[in-house]
C-alpha cells in the first residue's frame, strides 16, 4: 500500500487511515515484536498517529497471548 511517501504534504483534511505497520514472522511472537519494534520507531511530525497506543498495546502479555476481548480497552487501559 503507497499513497503517501516522505516530503509529501497531508492537508489537514486528511483520512485518518493514511497509512499502516504491516510486519510479518515466522511466529505469532515475532510478528508482534517486529510490529513493537516499528510502532516505537514511528516519525510522522506533525501528524498525530496512534502508533504509541498501539506499542503498549502490542507490548501486553494479554496480547501476545491472544486473550483480549471486545473489552480489553475498558478493562485494561
Amino acid at each position: 500500500d503507497t499513497g503517501v511517501e516522505e516530503r509529501d504534504v497531508i492537508s489537514p483534511f486528511y483520512d485518518p487511515m493514511i497509512a499502516k505497520l504491516v510486519c510479518h514472522g515466522r511466529t505469532r511472537d515475532e510478528a508482534i515484536a517486529r510490529l513493537s519494534t516499528a510502532c516505537g520507531r514511528v516519525e510522522c511530525e506533525p501528524v498525530k498517529t496512534n502508533a504509541w497506543f498501539l506499542k503498549r498495546l502490542l507490548d501486553r502479555e494479554e496480547f501476545r497471548l491472544g486473550e483480549v476481548t471486545t473489552a480489553f480497552l475498558s478493562e485494561h487501559l
